[in-house]
C-alpha cells in the first residue's frame, strides 16, 4: 500500500515523501519536490509488484543508465567484429556521457528520443547535417542493444524503452557501378602513381585491384596477411569481417597476376601485413578521376557486375559478405533480363509454344 506524506523543512520548503509497503517486502521510499512525482513513483513502483515482481531495492530503482553500459562493454562488446567494436564503442560511450546519469527505471522513450533528436539536428560549420539519417539510426540501434542486454540478462529492467523509439525512415540503398571505360580510367589513374623514386607504388595498385574484384571493405583489405592469399588454388580469404567470421572468396586470374607481381617486391612472411601502409590519402588523389565515386563503391560495382552476369542474389551475397539477402536486394533489378530468361524457359516446360 502506498502513502504519500507531507512535510515542511525548518526553511519553509515543502516536499512530499512517497512510501510503498508490500506484504513481505521491505518498505520502500522516495521524497519529490511535486507530489505529482511522488504519486507517479508510488504508481510505478505498486504496478511492478502487482506484475508479481518484488519491489526493488533502493539500489535497484536508482541504478544509473551508466552501469548497464559499462557492463555491455565488458561483457558484449568483444562478441562484435573488430570493424565493429570501435564504433559500438564510441557511439555506447556518446549515449553513457548524455543519460548515463539517468537512472534505469526513469529511462523512457521520450527521453531518448530527444538525445535522438539532437543527433539529427547537429550541423557542421557550413550547416550541414553531421550525422545521416542511417547514422542516427545506428545510434539508437546501439542502445537499444544494451537495454536489451539489461532487460534479458541482468534483469535490471522490466522492458526496453527504445522499442517505443521510432527510427528514421533511411533512403534507399546506393547503387553505384562502373563501365569499362570507368575501369580503365580508375586504373590508368591508380597505375600512374609512384613513389618518390618514380618507381611504381604497386602496393596501392593492388590494394585497388583487390577491393576492385572482391567487393571487400576497405578495413577488409587493410587487414590482409600473406596467410590469406592462395595463389594456388586463387582464392582470398578476409578475416574478422563485419558480419562476423571469416569468408574466403575465388580470386579472378587478373587479380592473381596483380598479387604474384607484388610479391616479387613484398616479402612473402605468412605473419606480415599484406598492406602495410595506407593508401587513404592515394584513393583521395585519384577519386575525383569519376564522378561520385567512392571507395566502397568498390563493393557495389562487385555486386552490380554480378547481377547483371546472372549472379543469383546467394552468390552475390557470398561474395560480398552481406549478412542478409534482403541487403543485395537492391541489386535484383540489375538482373531482370537474367530472371526473364530462367521465366520463358519455365513457361516454355510448363506449356510449350506451339509451331
Amino acid at each position: 500500500m502506498a502513502s504519500i506524506e507531507k512535510r515542511v523543512s525548518s526553511t519553509g520548503k515543502v516536499s512530499y515523501r512517497a512510501k510503498v509497503r508490500r506484504s513481505g517486502d521491505l518498505p520502500l521510499s522516495k521524497t519529490f519536490a511535486r507530489k505529482s512525482d511522488a504519486e507517479a513513483w508510488a504508481r510505478e513502483i505498486e504496478a511492478r509488484a502487482d506484475r508479481g515482481f518484488a519491489i526493488p531495492s533502493r539500489e535497484q530503482i536508482t541504478r544509473p543508465l551508466s552501469d548497464a553500459i559499462d557492463r555491455w562493454l565488458t561483457d558484449r562488446l568483444p562478441e562484435l567484429s573488430r570493424t565493429d567494436q570501435a564504433n559500438a564503442r564510441r557511439i555506447a560511450l556518446w549515449w553513457r556521457a548524455e543519460l548515463g546519469r539517468v537512472a534505469l527505471s526513469r529511462l523512457d522513450a521520450e527521453t531518448i528520443e530527444g538525445r535522438r533528436n539532437k543527433l539529427r539536428d547537429e550541423k557542421d560549420a557550413d550547416g550541414n547535417p553531421v550525422r545521416t539519417k542511417q547514422r542516427v539510426n545506428r545510434y539508437v540501434a546501439t542502445l537499444s542493444r544494451i537495454l536489451g542486454f539489461a532487460e534479458r540478462t541482468l534483469r535490471w529492467i522490466d522492458s526496453n524503452p527504445c522499442k517505443g523509439v521510432a527510427r528514421f525512415k533511411e533512403p534507399a540503398g546506393r547503387v553505384r557501378f562502373l563501365t569499362e571505360q570507368e575501369v580503365e580510367k580508375l586504373l590508368a589513374a591508380v597505375d600512374a602513381r609512384v613513389n618518390r623514386d618514380g618507381s611504381p607504388k604497386i602496393g596501392f595498385h593492388t590494394f585497388v585491384r583487390v577491393a576492385l574484384f572482391t567487393g571487400a571493405r576497405r578495413g577488409e583489405v587493410e587487414r590482409l596477411e600473406w596467410r590469406d592469399i592462395d595463389l594456388t588454388h586463387k582464392r582470398i580469404t578476409f578475416r574478422d569481417t563485419k558480419p562476423g567470421g571469416d569468408r574466403t572468396v575465388p580470386m579472378p586470374s587478373a587479380l592473381v597476376k596483380a598479387i604474384r607481381a607484388y610479391g616479387k617486391v613484398r616479402p612473402l612472411d605468412p605473419t606480415a601485413r599484406l598492406f602495410p601502409h595506407s593508401y587513404r590519402f592515394d584513393w583521395r588523389e585519384v577519386q575525383g578521376t569519376l564522378p561520385d565515386f567512392r571507395f566502397h563503391d568498390t563493393r557495389h560495382n562487385v555486386a552490380s557486375q554480378l547481377a547483371m552476369s546472372g549472379a543469383s542474389l546467394l552468390d552475390i551475397a557470398t561474395v560480398t559478405g552481406h549478412k542478409t539477402l534482403a541487403m543485395v536486394q537492391r541489386y535484383s533489378h540489375l538482373s531482370d533480363d537474367h530472371v526473364r530468361q530462367r521465366l520463358e524457359a519455365a513457361a516454355e516446360k510448363i506449356a510449350p509454344t506451339k509451331p
